[in-house]
């Protein structure tokens, strides 16, 4: 199997690190974080880009690309910390793509004219449990009910919404427009933004997906991207750390030369390594995402799973070990290496924390023997 990158995803990762370095450098960060944690500005440059429209198809203006493509763009975005929310809207039309449902959505989504998010969350961790009530009421569905810690709801022209009609969880697609919709905003750990949401008979329309399939595809996408955001944060950790260690002195000696600490960064080096791997791992599973049965998918997520837990371990180990060896300084918000770790610890709880998926890999031991094979 080549595992080598193409010529074309080089050249994507090319230009999206230099957009990075040049456009979204600490200081620019720290501004959008003042004026609330998203910059209009910057979400667009990333759909001039192409950022916006990258997985969506061609016939919607997007560019059809693979998870391998969405992968090193994550990688990138995460090395920066960049706040907007490119991965909800790319979930959005995902399961729209899916749903065969993008005439509507599909090109603002693309264009970055509109901007997407997950509404599926009432408690923690689990998607499937659901209270948000559907009703169907002169041939139009409305929506009663609550969703907690929504991504992007605060910029958000359109949500997918879990809701029971029935006895049976459907998704419906909402225009964030419309009244009846009222937002809780809140600052996540990051700097990022979420929102709880309460919808007051809100007109919505129901997607063809059925709930578990749209839960599956879903976690298991947003798992893989998640990881690759945080192995462009872990190495651009480790680079940090690294550089500090052979330019700061003690006792007259670099750090970098006292064997303790050489050995520490030893093996934040591998675990850096084999949470890339798990990244890559991932990403790769996903590659046929857009004709995944429903049986297919729930063996994606024991992949998606190990992964996650990789990560979540790694994040941990490289975390804390940069911060011990900065010293006082690594705990400031003025350096950036507490920006990184504040975003780490924000993600080791996304989309389930490390012993959600430890316990759900443990209860499917058989099938990952099958998984593995």
């Amino acid at each position: 199997m080549d595992f080598e990158f193409s010529e074309e995803q080089l050249q994507l990762v090319d230009s999206v690190n230099r957009w990075v370095e040049k456009t979204y450098t600490p200081q620019v960060r720290k501004t959008i974080l003042e004026q609330g944690g998203f910059s209009k500005n910057r979400y667009q440059q990333m759909a001039d880009l192409g950022l916006t429209g990258l997985l969506l198809p061609e016939s919607v203006g997007g560019l059809g690309m693979s998870s391998i493509e969405a992968m090193v763009v994550m990688e990138q975005l995460g090395r920066g910390l960049v706040l907007e929310p490119l991965a909800s809207s790319w979930l959005v039309g995902c399961l729209l793509e899916r749903s065969a449902d993008l005439s509507h959505w599909g090109e603002k989504l693309a264009s970055g004219h509109a901007i997407g998010g997950v509404a599926f969350q009432e408690t923690r961790h689990t998607l499937s449990a659901c209270q948000t009530q559907a009703k169907l009421i002169d041939g139009r569905y409305y929506i009663e009910g609550k969703k907690c810690l929504v991504e992007s709801a605060e910029h958000a022209h359109i949500l997918l919404v879990s809701a029971l009609l029935g006895s049976e969880v459907r998704i419906f697609v909402v225009e964030t427009s419309q009244t009846g919709l009222n937002f809780k905003h809140f600052q996540t750990i990051d700097g990022g933004r979420a929102s709880d949401v309460h919808f007051s008979s809100v007109l919505a329309t129901p997607l063809a997906i059925s709930a578990d399939f749209a839960f599956d595809l879903a976690q298991s996408l947003a798992l893989a991207w998640l990881c690759a955001q945080a192995v462009g944060i872990l190495d651009k950790i480790f680079q940090i750390t690294t550089e500090y260690l052979n330019t700061r002195k003690q006792f007259g000696v670099n750090l970098a030369s006292f064997q303790a600490l050489r050995h520490r960064v030893a093996d934040m080096k591998l675990q850096l390594e084999l949470a890339r791997s798990m990244s890559y791992y991932a990403s790769l599973s996903l590659l046929p995402w857009r004709t995944l049965s429903a049986s297919e998918l729930k063996n994606l997520g024991l992949v998606t799973s190990q992964a996650k837990y990789q990560l979540g371990q790694a994040m941990r180990y490289i975390g804390q070990q940069s911060i011990q060896m900065h010293g006082g300084i690594g705990m400031t918000d003025e350096y950036i290496l507490g920006q990184y770790f504040k975003r780490i610890t924000q993600m080791e709880i996304l989309w389930g924390d490390s012993f959600y998926h430890l316990d759900k890999l443990s209860s499917h031991l058989e099938d990952l023997h099958y998984v593995g094979s």
